[in-house]
Parts: structure tokens; sequence; C-alpha cells
């Protein structure tokens, strides 16, 4: 099922186009799981809590009187969900070129000065073609997580790691551009790719993305990204992180390193006390 979302600040255009998707429903074989209408950009970005190509977004160009700020949500949203579904609802067709700059991979773009019948139409065709392809588009590079409450598609290169969640039944998943938080289990994602190594209890890791440097005992990622002290300290228990000296502008702690994903097991046996 899909999972809807709409920015609009006209409350006329809000209860159209939300008219025409609760049609499109009642006449196709689309389903969605929620239906949310937003008139202010954050309070959207604040409420995605999912990934993948069910994730189904319509976007007014213009917010507030910022004649792009939809663009800039957009680019937002793509950053974080490569697959998301986004479709761009305006009254400023002259925009249409100016949206292949911002590179946010727009399905359609919809003008609202079209007659009733052809809205209608336009918004019925881009959710019928996304609801038809919600599993026929998934990357064999990608990292599928599904469950009752929850749906998660990212590209497999991207993912850092997953850890447990301060929220019960939680758990977070960090990548190269940001994280999402969702509810599952840690031990049942370890179980959903191969590619995968369970750690610890309370996290899994993307060997791809792990190096190690067995001089001086220093550990990281390849790259630059921001470490949990909770991930840490499930990775490796009792370690003393004033025996870390080095320094870096992007790790929340002072860690870094170069790893080799065969030798996990072996490091975490020599570094555990």
């Amino acid at each position: 099922m899909l999972n809807i979302f709409v920015l609009e600040d006209d409350f006329f255009q809000q209860s159209r186009l939300e008219n025409a998707i609760r049609r499109c429903v009642e006449e196709t074989s689309v389903r969605y799981k929620f239906l949310e209408v937003f008139g202010k950009s954050n309070q959207l970005l604040e409420s995605i809590e999912e990934a993948g190509n069910h994730q189904f977004f319509f976007l007014d160009i213009e917010i507030k009187g910022e004649e792009k700020k939809g663009m800039e949500i957009a680019k937002e949203i793509r950053a974080r969900d490569p697959y998301a579904v986004i479709v761009f609802v305006t009254t400023h067709s002259e925009f249409m070129p100016v949206t292949y700059r911002y590179r946010v991979s727009a399905l359609d773009f919809i003008d609202k000065g079209l007659e009733d019948s052809d809205f209608q139409k336009a918004v019925s065709d881009v959710l019928v073609h996304a609801f038809e392809n919600i599993d026929h588009t998934v990357a064999e590079n990608s990292f599928v997580y599904k469950t009752e409450t929850a749906h998660i598609q990212v590209p497999f290169s991207d993912i850092l790691y997953f850890e447990t969640s301060s929220t019960i039944h939680k758990v977070i998943l960090k990548t190269k551009t940001g994280q999402t938080e969702f509810y599952g289990k840690v031990s049942d994602i370890a179980k959903a790719d191969e590619r995968l190594y369970q750690a610890h209890r309370s996290c899994v890791v993307n060997p791809l993305n792990i190096s190690v440097l067995i001089t001086a005992v220093l550990f990281a990622f390849v790259h630059s990204y921001e470490i949990s002290l909770s991930f840490w300290s499930a990775l490796f228990p009792g370690f003393l992180f004033s025996w870390i000296y080095y320094k870096t502008n992007h790790l929340k702690y002072p860690i870094v390193a170069h790893i080799l994903s065969n030798s996990i097991v072996t490091i975490l046996n020599v570094i555990s006390v």
C-alpha cells in the first residue's frame, strides 16, 4: 500500500487534491495505508518514518509565498529516499524545466489549472502507476524490509548500521545521508539480508562500509559519518574512549580507521573485555 503525503498551503487546493485521491481509490485498485495533508513543509518532513517507492508525495511548488519551496523540499526528500515517488502539483507550469536542475526525478507535473475531469485523470494516472510498480522497481542492490507496521527500501551501499532505539520496539537506520526510525527488531533485520552482520544484539552493521586498522587499535567507518554512543558501546563493550586520540570533524566521537569485513569477528574478540 502507498503512504501518501500532500504539501499544499491553500485549503481549497488541499480539498480538491484529497478528493481526487479518494475518488481514485474508489474507482481503481489503488490502496493506501494513510493519506496526510500538510500546509507546512517542516511538518511533512517530520512525519516521514519510512523509505521506498511506496512513499508518494504530492508537492506544491510555491508554499507560503516562497516560489520554489516545494522543489527544496523535494530535494531533501530525495536525499533521504532515492526511491520515493514525487509529483509536483502547481499553477507555476513555467517552473517545469527548473525542476530538472534540482535533480529530484519527479514522476510528473500536474497543473492546478486543469479542468476537474482532466485533473482527476492526472492524479489517478500517477497513483495507479506508482501502486502497480511498488514491487517491480526494487533494484538488486537495495535493502528491503517489510512488516505490518514498516516498509523500508534503501540502496544497500548507503547503509551504515541499524541499532535499537530508545523508543520501545523501534530501530534506527543510519545511512550516508541521514537516519530514519521505524518499528522493527534488530534480530529480524539481520535475517532479512545475508549481506548484513549482527555484531551485537542491539546493532547490525553493513560490512561494505566498515574497515579496520590494527595499528593503535583505532576503528571507524571508511568515511566520516556520525556514530552514536550507544552503537559504539554495543560494538565494543568496555572499550575505553580515552585510548582513542585521533579526531575528525564529522564523527561525534573521535574514532578513525580502515576496515576489512571478514575481520570483524576477530577484531571484536580482541578488543572486548
